[in-house]
């Protein structure tokens, strides 16, 4: 018999960063947040969530440009082939914004989008009393410190399930891509610890 299936969904990639951008990346953070400045997007506020401004904004946007092509090669070479010909034109790719969160026990996330065409979440420090929340905790779903990306619509039902939610545990040094409209949300840790991790959006042209 003869078949074939499609992939379906949004790219949703997981890539290790190399040492030197991670240790690169803690070096800007300690220029970013010394400046304060806010980030303005209107949803649950954090208490330490800081821009990437000037200098600091310029290195980042070098730094993520391969990840991007990465990302985007990938999409063209293993996800859907050849849909966006990157290897004939390549697009450009800028930063429209990124920033640090400082996310404490009980703060996090609700369901949101971003703005842009893809969007990036960094994991710089997860202290290892997070790693084992999830392992301690009872809960069948929506571990304490996970991240849930979710593209359903909840008003269909089916006999038939779909796999249309991904539940991660980050993990220390490793990036998240992904388009921008698809749907996440975070899962509050209970330690009295810090997760520290970069975000930030793309704009391609």
């Amino acid at each position: 018999m003869e078949y074939f299936y499609y992939h379906w969904g949004p790219f949703l990639l997981k890539m290790d960063l190399y040492e030197q951008d991670f240790y690169h990346l803690k070096y800007l953070i300690q220029q970013v947040e010394p400046k304060k400045v806010k980030l303005d997007h209107g949803l649950y506020f954090l208490e330490n969530e800081w821009m990437f401004e000037d200098q600091e904004k310029i290195e980042l946007q070098i730094m993520i440009e391969k990840y991007t092509r990465f990302y985007l090669e990938t999409y063209d070479n293993r996800w859907c082939k050849d849909i966006l010909q990157i290897a004939d034109k390549p697009p450009r790719v800028d930063i429209q914004g990124a920033w640090v969160n400082r996310i404490k026990a009980n703060e996090f996330r609700p369901p949101h989008t971003h703005s842009g065409d893809l969007s990036f979440v960094i994991y710089m420090d997860i202290p290892k009393l997070i790693d084992d929340e999830p392992y301690n905790d009872k809960a069948k779903s929506n571990k304490p410190g996970s991240v849930v990306f979710n593209y359903a619509h909840s008003s269909l039902k089916s006999k038939i399930p779909s796999l249309d939610e991904v539940t991660l545990f980050p993990k220390e040094g490793t990036m998240l891509m992904f388009p921008s409209n698809l749907m996440h949300f975070t899962v509050p840790h209970k330690t009295d610890v810090e997760r520290v991790s970069i975000s930030g959006n793309l704009i391609l042209s």
